[in-house]
C-alpha cells in the first residue's frame, strides 16, 4: 500500500494523516496499479494559512510517488527522487535537468502555481496553461529521445513482459508501456505542417501552425486527451497551488477536465492548495457566482477537502532538535509556543536565532540559549503578522532599504535593479553582504537558473516591506525608475539586433526567460516607461518593443483574445515613422501575422502597409531577387487582410502584383520553388475573381495553375506536389460546376478524389 511511505518521506514532519489521505485519493484514482482499472478522477482540495505546510504536503506526496516500487521503481527511476530545490524556491514541478530516466513514466506530474493578481508587475489573468504545457512537452521531447531505448529495455523486462511471447506479441505489450504516443505523433505532423509551407509566399500564421488555432485551455485538454487515451491510461496528477489566484482560462481548462474526465473515468488525481479564509468567502457567495469559481466542486462526486489546523508540537519538536539540539526542555517550549504550529513560522524563528551567535551559550549553536536569547524569544508575539513587523524592524537600515526597493518593484524581486541603485545610494553590497540578511526564511533573493527573477516568499514581509516604502520612498520614487530603466533598456538593446530583428539565443536578453516571468518584466516596463524622463523617441521605441514582446508572448502561448486585444494599441502607430533600426521588417512581419491570425486586421493593416513601403524601397535601392521576393510577400500579407475586411478590388490589385513579380522571378530563377510562388498567386488570384463573379478569368487562372501543378507532379513527384494537383483540380471543378458543366466537373472531381485518396 501506498500509505506505507507516509513514515520514509526525508525532511517531512508531520501531516502524516493528510499524506495518507491524499495517497488513497490517488490509489481510488488509479486502481492502484499502472495496469489496474482506474476508479476516476479524484480532487483533493488542501487548505489552510501561509505556513501550515500546504505545498510541502504536497511535495510529499510527489516524493511518495517517485520513490514507490510500483509506481517509479529503481529500474525506471523515471522522476527524480525530489523537486530539488534550490535555495529554498517553491516548485511545483519537479527538476528534471541533469536527471536520465531509465524507463517510461508510469504516472504524469503536472504543477501549475499562481502569483497575486494586485501587485504591480503581476498582471490580472496570469494564465499558467502555457506553462504546463512546455513542462508536458518537455516530457514529451525525452520520450521521442529515448523511444529506442525504452523499447529495448522494456523487451528484455521480465517484470513488465512474458519471456517466452512471440515477437509481435512482445511488441505489443511493449507499446501498452511507451507513454505520449498520441504526443509524439501530433509534433511530428506539426513539424512536418510547418515544414511544408516554409518560406511559401502569402502564407500566414493561422495557415503555418496548427489549422485549429485552439487556445491554450483548449490544447492543453486535448493534450491530456492523448495521454489518457493509450493502451495504458497514463494516470495524471495535477497540482493547482495558491489557487486562490487561479485565472478565468485555467478554470474553464480545470471544468472541462473534470466533467470529460468523470464521464471517461480518467485515472486523474487534482490537488489544489488555496488559503482558507479567502475559500470560506468563496463559498458564502451566491449559486451563480461559485459556479465561475473553485466552489463549483464542493459538492461534486470524488471531491474532498481538509482544513490544516496548526501542526502538533510533536510535527516540529523534531525539526527544532535538529536545528539546535542544546535547547533546555523550558526552551524547546517556549520556542514551539512561539511558532504557532506554522511551519513556516519554526523555520523563520530558528534561522532568526542562529543568525546571532550571542544568543547562544559560548556563541554555540550545539548549546542551550543564553538569557538573553531566552529573553528575545520571550518577546516574540505570537501573532505571526506582527512576528514580521518585529523582525522587519530588527534589521539594519540598509536591509529595509533593500527590501523596500525591491518591494516597490513587485512581487517579483529584480535584484538586479536593486542593486544598480543600491549604489547610487551609496550602499554597497559587496558579496552581497546585505542580501544575506535577506536570505531564507525572509524572503527568496538566492541564485537559480534565471538571473533575472527572484520572488518574495512570504506575502507578509512583501506587505510590511511594502509599506516601508509607502513611508519612506518618496525621495527614492525616481531613481529607482530610472535603474529600472536602465536595466530593462540592457535587456531589449539585447533582445533585438542591430536591424531591429528579434533574438532568441542571447542569454542577457528577455527571450531566454519562460512567458510567465517575461510578462512579469514586459509588464513592470510598461510602468517603468510610462513614468521615465528618458528621451521620448528612445522611450517611444522602447515602449514599441515591450508591447511586441507581450503580444508574441501571448501568440505563442495561443491567447488569441489578449493578442486582438492588443491589436488596438497597434493600430495608432505611426510605423512609418519608426526605423526599422527599432523595429526590424520581419519583426513587422511576424507581428502582423500574428494580428491577422488573431482577427485583429485594422492593427494588422497598418503593419502591413509600412512593409509594404520597406520593402519596395530595399528594392529600389538594391534589386534583387530577394529583395523583389520580400515585396511580393508583403503585398500578399497586405491581400490577405484586405480580403478579410472585404476589400475585394483591392486585394485583387495586391495579388495581380504580386503574381506579376512570382512571374519575373520564374524566368529569373527557373526553380521549382519559383514556379511554385507562382501557382500559389495563380490560386490566390483566383479564389478573387471567383468571389468578384468573374467566373472565365477564374477559369483560365485555375486551368494555367493545374497546368503548373502538374509539370510540378512530374518534375518532383512528392507528395506535396501531388497535393497541389488535387487543389488545383478542386479549384477548376467548382469553377466548371457554377458554369453549368457538370460532366467537366466531374471528371475533375472524380480525379481530385482518386488523388485524394491516394494521399
Amino acid at each position: 500500500m501506498l500509505s506505507s511511505r507516509v513514515t520514509s518521506i526525508p525532511g517531512f514532519l508531520g501531516r502524516k494523516s493528510e499524506l495518507a489521505w491524499l495517497l488513497n485519493l490517488f490509489e481510488e484514482a488509479t486502481g492502484g496499479a499502472p495496469d489496474a482499472k482506474p476508479g476516476g478522477p479524484r480532487m483533493a482540495l488542501v487548505l489552510a494559512e501561509s505556513g501550515y505546510g500546504k505545498s510541502r504536503l504536497v511535495q510529499a506526496l510527489y516524493q511518495a510517488l517517485s520513490t514507490d516500487q510500483t509506481w517509479d521503481p529503481p529500474e525506471i527511476n523515471y522522476w527524480p527522487d525530489s523537486f530539488r530545490e534550490i535555495e529554498g524556491q517553491l516548485r511545483v514541478n519537479p527538476d528534471m535537468v541533469g536527471h536520465n530516466p531509465l524507463g517510461p513514466p508510469r504516472f504524469l506530474w503536472l504543477g501549475m502555481r499562481w502569483h497575486p493578481t494586485n501587485v504591480r508587475n503581476v498582471e490580472e489573468r496570469m494564465c499558467q496553461l502555457p506553462e504546463a504545457r512546455s513542462a508536458l512537452q518537455a516530457h514529451v521531447e525525452t520520450a521521442r529521445a529515448r523511444e529506442g531505448v525504452w523499447r529495448s529495455m522494456l523487451r528484455k523486462s521480465g517484470a513488465v513482459l512474458a519471456r517466452q511471447a512471440a515477437d509481435e506479441v512482445v511488441g505489443q505489450l511493449v507499446d501498452t508501456f511507451l507513454p505520449f504516443g498520441g504526443l509524439i505523433r501530433k509534433a511530428v505532423d506539426s513539424v512536418r505542417e510547418i515544414s511544408r509551407h516554409h518560406g511559401e509566399l502569402g502564407l500566414n500564421v493561422r495557415e503555418r501552425s496548427d489549422a485549429k488555432a485552439i487556445d491554450a485551455g483548449e490544447e492543453m485538454l486535448d493534450n491530456l486527451r492523448e495521454v489518457f487515451r493509450g493502451p495504458v491510461s497514463l494516470p495524471v496528477v495535477l497540482w493547482l497551488d495558491d489557487a486562490q489566484w487561479i485565472d478565468p482560462l485555467t478554470l474553464g481548462f480545470l471544468q472541462q477536465l473534470w466533467v470529460e474526465g468523470s464521464r471517461k473515468g480518467w485515472p486523474l488525481l487534482v490537488v489544489i492548495t488555496h488559503w482558507e479564509r479567502e475559500w470560506r468567502e468563496l463559498l458564502l457567495t451566491d449559486e451563480s457566482e461559485q459556479e465561475k469559481s473553485l466552489a463549483w466542486y464542493e459538492r461534486k462526486n470524488g471531491v474532498s477537502a481538509r482544513m490544516l489546523v496548526a501542526a502538533e508540537g510533536d510535527a516540529l519538536a523534531g525539526y527544532l532538535l535538529a536545528q539546535l539540539p542544546g535547547l533546555t526542555e523550558a526552551q524547546r517550549s517556549i520556542v514551539l509556543a512561539k511558532a504557532g504550529g506554522n511551519f513556516l513560522s519554526m523555520v523563520e524563528n530558528v534561522g532568526y536565532l542562529k543568525k546571532t551567535r550571542l544568543n547562544f551559550v559560548d556563541k554555540d549553536l550545539a548549546k542551550a540559549l543564553t538569557p538573553a536569547g531566552e529573553s528575545k524569544v520571550k518577546t516574540w508575539s505570537d501573532d505571526r503578522r506582527r512576528r514580521v513587523e518585529q523582525r522587519f524592524e530588527e534589521l539594519q537600515e540598509e536591509v529595509k532599504h533593500l527590501l523596500g526597493w525591491g518591494s516597490k518593484l513587485g512581487f517579483r524581486f529584480l535584484r538586479e535593479v536593486v542593486s544598480d541603485f543600491a549604489k547610487t545610494q551609496g550602499v554597497e553590497l559587496g558579496g552581497e553582504r546585505l542580501l544575506q540578511e535577506c536570505v531564507n526564511p525572509l524572503a527568496i533573493l538566492g541564485g537559480d537558473q534565471n538571473q533575472l527573477m527572484r520572488e518574495f516568499r512570504d506575502r507578509a514581509f512583501f506587505d510590511v516591506a511594502r509599506q516601508y516604502f509607502a513611508d519612506y520612498g518618496d525621495a527614492w520614487e525616481v531613481g529607482l525608475n530610472e535603474a529600472l530603466c536602465g536595466r530593462l533598456n540592457a535587456w531589449l538593446d539585447a533582445t533585438f539586433d542591430v536591424d531591429g530583428e528579434i533574438r532568441s539565443d542571447v542569454a542577457d536578453g528577455l527571450m531566454v526567460l519562460d512567458s510567465s516571468e517575461r510578462r512579469d518584466v514586459l509588464s513592470m516596463a510598461l510602468s517603468a516607461y510610462a513614468n521615465s524622463d528618458e528621451e521620448a523617441p528612445k522611450v517611444e521605441y522602447q515602449l514599441l518593443r515591450v508591447r511586441i514582446l507581450l503580444l508574441q508572448t501571448d501568440a505563442v502561448d495561443n491567447l488569441w483574445d489578449r493578442v486582438r486585444e492588443a491589436g488596438a494599441e497597434f493600430v495608432q502607430v505611426d510605423w512609418l515613422a519608426i526605423p526599422t533600426t527599432a523595429i526590424g521588417p520581419q519583426a513587422r512581419l511576424d507581428l502582423m501575422d500574428h494580428l491577422i491570425t488573431a482577427g485583429a486586421f485594422s492593427a494588422a493593416r497598418r503593419v502591413a502597409e509600412s512593409l509594404v513601403v520597406i520593402r519596395r524601397t530595399s528594392h529600389h535601392k538594391i534589386p534583387s531577387d530577394a529583395n523583389l521576393c520580400d515585396v511580393a510577400v508583403s503585398l500578399s500579407r497586405l491581400g490577405d487582410i484586405e480580403i478579410a475586411e472585404g476589400n475585394l478590388a483591392f486585394a485583387r490589385e495586391l495579388f495581380a502584383e504580386g503574381l506579376e513579380i512570382a512571374r519575373t522571378l520564374q524566368v529569373e530563377l527557373g526553380t521549382p520553388a519559383s514556379l511554385r510562388n507562382v501557382l500559389d498567386a495563380l490560386i490566390r488570384l483566383g479564389d478573387i475573381e471567383v468571389e468578384e463573379g468573374n467566373l472565365v478569368v477564374a477559369r483560365g487562372l485555375f486551368a494555367e495553375d493545374l497546368e503548373i501543378a502538374r509539370a510540378l507532379q512530374v518534375q518532383l513527384g512528392t507528395p506535396r506536389s501531388l497535393r497541389d494537383v488535387s487543389v488545383s483540380l478542386t479549384k477548376l471543378g467548382y469553377i466548371e460546376e457554377l458554369e453549368g458543366n457538370l460532366s467537366v466537373a466531374r471528371g475533375l472531381f472524380s480525379e481530385g478524389l482518386e488523388i485524394a485518396r491516394t494521399l
